[in-house]
């Protein structure tokens, strides 16, 4: 097999499609680790899950936790995929935290930062691949989360990307209480940079399922987005388990599909996430 381009692999670029911390995956805005759907996510030694239609009250609340300095998640992720037509397969740890600091984002709103770090080893030649991101976001005294940016490292210096439209500068990522049915519409979201992005998210049933960390019984959320920048689109499906009281998706799995102009795709991934540990309560 051709080995893969390690200088600048297609996925190298879609390492931050999971920005929203707590949102994530290319500019996803509504993805999450922290908050949900987004891009992202994993699934190893996951147990499998209950049927489906918990009754809304087997949640311990629908109100989102609002997230403290120092909170972090940490998750097991699988990657697979094509690039060009050659498989590949990564592997390791994704882990997002909550910083102290802030910082101004393109309408001039305090947002707070989080952190994304990826650990991945490619399984074909066992070489590391490391990533550090960020994510920026704010939260009503309620919960609702909004996205107002994220950390650009796909170009050197990595340069940050804030939320242009809506002008508010922030865009809804996910509403407190969290209720059954549509949870964020499909606008447009335009970034700094030229960064345009389209989607949404439907919370669809009430589930239990077990990770590494445990057993959880969770908001299951279905949504898409369609990340454009340059003449590259990225096209992402996620399915997110995301539980209200710890302000985190347990458990995420997505695919996502890369085009330069009207090509056929350049690169095909499915990605796999499940929680490890964390230090919020539950």
């Amino acid at each position: 097999m051709v080995p893969l381009n390690l200088d600048r692999p297609i996925w190298y670029d879609d390492f931050q499609e999971r920005r929203c911390p707590m949102c994530r995956f290319g500019a996803i805005s509504r993805c999450a680790l922290f908050f949900p759907v987004g891009m992202a996510c994993l699934g190893l030694d996951c147990q499998g899950s209950m049927p489906a239609g918990l009754p809304a009250s087997a949640l311990s609340t629908d109100i989102i936790r609002i997230l403290q300095p120092g909170d972090f998640v940490t998750y097991n992720e699988r990657r697979e995929g094509f690039e060009n037509g050659q498989p590949f397969t990564l592997v390791g740890t994704i882990r997002s935290s909550v910083l102290a600091s802030t910082v101004a984002d393109f309408a001039g709103n305090e947002a707070r930062i989080s952190t994304i770090t990826t650990d991945l080893v490619q399984q074909e030649n066992q070489v590391p691949i490391t990533s550090m991101g960020q994510s920026y976001f704010s939260q009503d005294t309620d919960g609702t989360v909004y996205v107002h940016g994220f950390l650009d490292d796909t170009v050197n210096p990595p340069e940050r990307r804030f939320v242009m439209t809506p002008t508010l500068g922030k865009s809804l990522s996910i509403p407190s209480p969290l209720r059954l049915g549509p949870v964020a519409s499909a606008g447009l979201i335009e970034y700094t940079g030229g960064t345009t992005e389209t989607g949404g998210t439907t919370a669809v049933e009430i589930e239990q399922v077990s990770v590494p960390a445990g057993s959880f019984v969770a908001v299951r959320l279905e949504g898409s987005a369609t990340i454009t920048s340059g003449m590259r689109t990225r096209t992402v499906i996620i399915t997110s388990w995301f539980v209200p009281a710890l302000g985190a998706a347990v458990k995420v799995e997505s695919t996502v599909s890369v085009r330069e102009g009207s090509a056929a795709p350049i690169l095909t991934l499915t990605i796999t996430s499940e929680l490890r540990e964390t230090n919020i309560p539950r």
